[in-house]
Formats: C-alpha cells, structure tokens, sequence
C-alpha cells in the first residue's frame, strides 16, 4: 500500500560542509542528540565525498572502521545506515524505503538530487559561472559569481574528518578556491575595491595562514590605503 503514496520528506535537505557539518530539515538543524553519536555522520560524510557514486557495503566498512573484524564491521555499518536514516527523516514512516539514502543490494548510495542544497555543489556551480562570465568577458557577471563563491568557502572541507577518503576531495576545493582568490584579489585592489579585497586577504589567510597570496594580497591593499606601517608589519609577518 506505501508503493502508492507519496512519502517524500515535507522538508528541503541543506547540508552544509565547507568549514563546518552541518545538516538541516528545512529551517532545523540535525541537533547532536538526533545523531546518536557518531557513526551516522561519518557514514554521511564518506557517502557525500562520492558526490552520488554508489560504494560497496565492504569499502563502507574498511574506511570507516578499518581494522575491525568481520561481523563487527557489519554490525557497525548496519547500525550507522539506520541512525542516519533516523537522523535525515525521524518522520519517515515505518516500512517506507529510505529517502535520502538508497541501498542497491551491496552498494550504498546517497542520492545527491534530493538534496535540496548543498555547499560543496553551489561552490562549484558559482565558480563555473565565473569562468563563462570571463570568457564572455563579463566582468562585473565574473565578479559577483567569484565573490559569492569566495565567500561561501568557509573553510577545509569537513574540518573534524582527517580520513584518507576525504583528502583528494578537500584538496580539490582548497585549491580552486586558492586559485580563484589569486585570480581576482589584485584585480579587486586595481578596481579600488579595497573592503573586498581585504576582506578577502583574510579569508585567503583563514583557510591557510602560511599563503604567501594572501599576505601579498593585504599588502597591497595596505600600501593602496597609505598605510605603509601596516604593510612593513604584513611583510614581516
């Protein structure tokens, strides 16, 4: 009888990752409670560093839980894919498949076109429309997409996960977001732009405080505005 209904969520999925994770059901987030510890986030996150792909259970179970037997990494994984399902849609109701979260006999997969918003995608999708705003040499097109992206890169990609599975997708990002800061820091000092050109200097030095762009960047600014005490304190730094 469920086959016949329509038992998609009444809520939007926003999950926000860059600097922060962060799940929200519409305008509620996912408290901590409603995780029920830990294994349910770290499964959503592996699930959302394949943007979509569709992992094997085995692979799940050795990132995830890399040296525990057998039976116990089953158990494990069997345990975090109902706290996540839990989690995403508490209302679902009981007997009804997963909304989020598909299972295809020994793959698991979470289904990236019902999340309503996710930052990593929009992060992308902006910088794209900044590279077509540049080839069709439109610039203040160019600088609104570029700026909103700068700005939404709020940090590394999910700060408390350090597995090896997540690095090729956190260094992807850092670097386009490095690349494109550098593309268009100067070009905002050149415009006078300097709010946003510092501002952006310091976003560049919040997400590594070692970027030689960076302090270049606020230097510049600096000697722009005449303050070259604040830009020999820059250079020394």
């Amino acid at each position: 009888a469920l086959d016949h209904l329509d038992l998609r969520p009444p809520f939007s999925l926003r999950i926000r990752s860059l600097g922060e994770f962060a799940v929200l059901r519409g305008a509620d987030p996912v408290r901590a409670e409603d995780w029920k510890g830990q294994t349910a986030r770290r499964l959503l996150a592996r699930l959302l560093a394949a943007e979509g792909r569709a992992l094997p259970r085995e692979q799940l179970r050795e990132d995830l839980w890399p040296g525990a037997e057998s039976e116990a990494g089953r158990n494990n994984l069997r345990v975090a894919v109902t706290r996540l399902n839990d989690a995403l849609d508490p209302e679902r109701p009981s007997g009804a498949a997963p909304h989020f979260v598909v299972s295809e006999g020994e793959l698991l997969r979470l289904r990236m076109d019902a999340v309503a918003e996710w930052d990593v995608a929009r992060f992308r999708a902006l910088l794209r429309e900044a590279d077509e705003a540049e080839r069709r040499n439109d610039v203040a097109r160019e600088f609104a997409a570029a700026g909103e992206a700068l700005a939404l890169y709020a940090g590394p990609l999910l700060p408390e996960i350090d597995d090896e599975w997540l690095l090729p997708l956190r260094r992807e990002l850092a670097d386009r977001f490095a690349a494109t800061a550098q593309r268009i820091g100067p070009r905002l000092v050149l415009r006078g732009r300097l709010d946003d050109a510092a501002a952006l200097a310091e976003r560049m030095l919040r997400a590594d405080p070692t970027d030689e762009h960076g302090f270049a960047l606020r230097m510049r600014v600096q000697l722009a505005r005449r303050d070259r005490a604040g830009a020999l304190r820059s250079y020394e730094d």
